[in-house]
Order: C-alpha cells, then structure tokens, then sequence
C-alpha cells in the first residue's frame, strides 16, 4: 500500500530538462507474452521479468534521439478519471525495412520499453490498455522519414511504468528440464519432460547474473511436469515461500531473486502464480 509522503525538487541543475533516450526503442506484442508480471505496491514499478512465450521475442526499431516522445494524457469527470499514454518517434528514410515493419505492426496489441542515457527504462502500455501503431510518412523535398505514433484505445488508471526487467531480444529458449537448467541473462522457460516421471529441477549456475536479479521461470506443462523442490539444487540453494514446491504446469510461473553470499548461491522466492 502506498504511504503519502512529501516529494522534494529533483536533484540536479536543471531537473526539468530533457533526459537523453537511447535511440534504439523496443516493441513487443502482448500475444506473444506468455507472463506479465504485476507493478509493485506503488503502482509504477515493474521489477521482474517480461517472459515471452517460447520462440517469440522483443523487437527493437531505431528512432531519431530528438523525435521521440511519450505524453500521457488524462480526461473525465470528478470520481471518473482515466489515462490515456501513447509513444511517437522518428524513423529517418524510407528503406523496405521499415516499411515491412510498420505493415505488418498495424493492428497488433503492443508495449513500448524506452531508455535513458542512466540506464533506466519506461514501459508504455498495458495489457488491458495496449497501444496500437498509427504510422504517418514522408517523403518530399523537406525530407523523408516516417512518424510512428502509437496510441492506446483503452483508458486505464495507470501511468506508464518503470520497467526493472530484462529485455528478451532473442527467442526464448525452451529447455529440457531433465537436465539442469542454466540460469543465465535470457531467463529460461522450463519445459517438462514427457517421456520420465517428473523430476526435480537441478539449477546450474551460470555465472552471468548479478547480485538481486530476478530470474522467473515459466511452465509448459506435460504429461509428467518437472518441479522445483527447496533446498540444494544443483549449484543453487532454494529457498521457497513455505517450503512449498512449484509445480511446472502449463502457464504456471515462480519468480526469484538471485543473491550471492560468498561462494554460496541463493535463488529466494518472490511470486508464483
């Protein structure tokens, strides 16, 4: 539950000023996440991970540093507000690439994860109010470019959020869960093994993690779906909310966070569903 407290003039200078995006903004369709994890108990960060089902990913698209922008607007009456966010930027010229994409974009149900130049991330669009792309073009004596807008159609009560999760640029990888599984940057999707009675995950540890990352994992399902049990695992110690084992279901999902304390690897429960 939020606690009202006092906001204080930003650190810095000029606080107002324009913060520097990187130029390379990603764009993923909500059917093709297989878990949406929820915001924190504020209501503006996201601190797991977006999984995208398996071989699907997120996309990026290069958009001019100066034309991008990502209002949100309110309406309604007293007792009835709602918020409306949208995202537009600038694609210079007009190669086969960036016309494919936008063709075949229209109509799809997306998000949108902008970055700063510090290395945080904004999330615009949500899975109840996604944007949808609404493009402009052109091509004249001035210049050539196309302008894409995305806008939401739905109202909702939410702000864009701060996104803490990975970006999954890459397929997702499904792993045989038989075997260990690697805990690794592209936070894997644990498919079960059919042909063995289900067995214990064995985690083996990667070494590309940091300290406090959050690793979820998402089940298939199966005629004999694996699980995750408490204790040594592999090259990890498990730790689970009452000791309770997880269970690799279809759509089923465990979220973790990854501390390291010496030589000694923790992977400590924080959501299932």
């Amino acid at each position: 539950m939020y606690i009202a407290k006092s906001v204080a003039k930003p650190a810095g200078i000029s606080p107002g000023s324009a913060s520097p995006k990187k130029p390379n903004v990603t764009i993923f369709d909500f059917d093709d996440v297989a878990y949406m994890p929820p915001r924190d108990e504020n209501g503006i960060v996201v601190t797991e991970n977006i999984i995208m089902k398996p071989g699907k990913s997120m996309h990026q698209v290069y958009m001019t540093r100066s034309k991008t922008s990502a209002p949100y607007e309110s309406d309604g009456e007293e007792d009835s507000m709602n918020i409306k966010q949208s995202f537009e930027g600038q694609h210079p010229g007009n190669k086969k690439e960036i016309r494919e994409f936008i063709q075949n974009w229209l109509g799809r149900n997306v998000g949108i994860i902008h970055e700063t130049c510090d290395g945080s991330k904004d999330m615009v669009g949500t899975l109840c109010a996604p944007l949808q792309l609404k493009p402009s073009g052109q091509d004249n004596n001035d210049g050539r470019f196309h302008m894409l807008k995305f806008e939401a159609f739905a109202t909702s009560q939410l702000l864009p959020a701060i996104y803490e999760g990975a970006l999954t640029l890459s397929a997702t990888p499904i792993i045989n869960a038989a075997i260990q599984v690697q805990l690794f940057k592209a936070y894997p999707v644990v498919s079960p093994s059919v042909e063995t009675v289900g067995i214990a995950i064995q985690f083996q540890d990667g070494l590309t993690l940091l300290h406090n990352d959050t690793v979820t994992i998402v089940g298939l399902g199966g005629l004999s779906p694996n699980f995750i049990e408490e204790g040594e695992t592999g090259d990890v110690t498990v730790i689970l909310k009452e000791s309770s084992n997880w269970v690799s279901l279809a759509g089923a999902f465990i979220g973790f966070k990854y501390f390291k304390s010496g030589t000694v690897t923790y992977l400590i429960e924080q959501s299932r569903g």
